[in-house]
């Protein structure tokens, strides 16, 4: 299971939240300008050569689908994977995969930090070439397992771990320069289209191959073989990522584009002052943002080096069933993925989450995984056999996975309440907007705690 399922938050609240850059910049700059709302620094009107909201919602849509669908892709393929890389193929997979991301996001913002100019002033067009070198990479990556599928050969092993480390770099690059832009264009040309379809492409690109590996374990044993199974996996993320390519393209011809290119925010219609508080006090804003998450970025770090935890421990369960035991895993990892997008689903209804809710969820989560852990180490071997063992094992992941999902959701909004009430340049105005700043941290948290669940796994077993 991968945790960049933290991408996805539904809603178009949570959706600014996570993704756009300049919201808590816009909101501080209202103590400088007209006093009254954030569109008190936006254009009287909209400006002209924005695209329609549903080419533009189309094109984030893609671009944030592709830039998880390559890893997820690949996570349900065990049976066909484990002949390279062996018991542990998701442990190896996993590094790889995290450690990538979160070296690649911690970078862009720590430059972000450095240069807080940039974010007034994007170099957009370094931010194109390596958004097209990441989708590159990933495109390789899923050609590369696809011939190797189709051809019904066994994966080299360290070739395709250096792939994997380079898709965890690239899905990092893009998943925060894609929402860069997103950020841009939501808030400094009044679509509030952009960000969100970020994020219901990250969970369109998580649950597709889930769905997909899920219903050809629904026909009969033989009639798919598990190199077929990874060739469609690894064609459907092809044919994602050649889809992003034209999205991209279309993108660097829109006009509002341009215009962001050759002169930052300043030029779309912010007010000049923006660029200003940007440049002074971004690094101020990130200090008080983190010290103000941090209870529930840990939380939330916790709640995914579970879910990751609980992904990678699939080779190792006993209770197949009627089902072979190969097919075990991907059954379980299809129903981890589903099953806490609806979670986070049900999740985003919720209104102000209070502390002990959470912390009891998460507390009931770790009893899951403490049985979980008791299961792959051998502990109910003799209760592993038939049908009933199978559906224990399969209800104990599906409610495992639902509440995942609830708190990932929960601890965001809780995080996100808490900074919307002390908003603006002295933290001292509410805000109708989330914070980008604290959600880009809860999100790099929820990579952390990915990366720490697979070598929580690796020590284990």
């Amino acid at each position: 299971s991968s945790g960049e399922l933290m991408a996805f938050s539904p809603g178009r609240r949570l959706a600014h939240g996570l993704q756009s850059p300049l919201v808590e910049q816009e909101a501080a700059v209202q103590t400088t300008c007209s006093g009254g709302g954030s569109a008190a620094c936006m254009p009287a009107q909209a400006l002209p050569g924005v695209p329609d909201e549903a080419s533009l919602f189309s094109t984030f849509f893609v671009l944030g689908a592709a830039s998880d669908i390559t890893f997820n892709a690949l996570v349900p393929c065990v049976p066909f994977l484990r002949e390279s890389l062996g018991k542990p193929v998701l442990i190896d997979m996993g590094i790889c995969q995290f450690s990538g991301s979160t070296g690649a996001m911690l970078l862009l913002m720590a430059l972000a930090a450095c240069r807080p100019s940039s974010v007034a002033k994007p170099p957009l067009e370094l931010h194109m070439r390596l958004q097209l070198l990441a989708l590159a990479e990933m495109l390789l990556l899923s050609l590369f397992v696809l011939t190797f599928a189709l051809l019904d050969r066994q994966l080299p092993a360290q070739p395709l771990l250096v792939l994997l480390l380079l898709c965890g770099l690239s899905g990092g690059t893009m998943q925060s320069l894609v929402g860069l832009l997103a950020g841009l264009m939501t808030k400094c040309t009044r679509h509030d289209y952009a960000a969100a379809a970020q994020m219901s492409g990250h969970g369109f690109g998580i649950v597709l191959p889930s769905a997909v590996q899920l219903l050809l374990l629904l026909l009969p044993n033989g009639t798919v073989t598990p190199a077929l199974a990874t060739a469609l996996s690894a064609s459907t993320s092809a044919v994602m990522i050649l889809i992003s390519y034209g999205a991209l393209a279309w993108l660097h011809r829109q006009p509002s584009y341009r215009t962001c290119r050759e002169g930052g925010i300043v030029a779309l219609g912010a007010r000049p002052e923006l660029a200003v508080l940007l440049s002074e006090r971004l690094r101020l804003w990130l200090s008080v943002r983190f010290r103000q998450v941090l209870l529930a970025a840990i939380a939330l770090s916790a709640n995914w080096a579970a879910t990751v935890y609980c992904g990678q421990l699939t080779p190792f369960l006993s209770g197949t069933g009627g089902i072979p035991a190969e097919k075990l895993p991907t059954l379980l990892l299809c129903v981890t993925n589903i099953f806490d997008f609806l979670g986070r689903s049900q999740a985003a209804r919720l209104r102000e989450p209070r502390p002990w809710v959470l912390g009891l969820l998460l507390a009931l989560r770790m009893c899951f995984v403490i049985g979980i852990t008791c299961n792959g180490l051998g502990y109910f071997a003799d209760l592993a056999e038939g049908w009933g063992a199978l559906a224990s094992l399969t209800a104990t992941y599906i409610v495992n996975s639902v509440l995942s999902g609830v708190l990932s959701v929960g601890l965001i909004n809780f995080s996100q309440d808490r900074c919307m009430r002390t908003s603006g340049a002295n933290f001292d105005t509410q805000s109708g907007v989330p914070c980008p700043l604290a959600a880009q941290i809860l999100w790099l948290a929820s990579v952390i705690g990915s990366l720490v669940g697979t070598i929580l796994c690796l020590a284990i077993f």
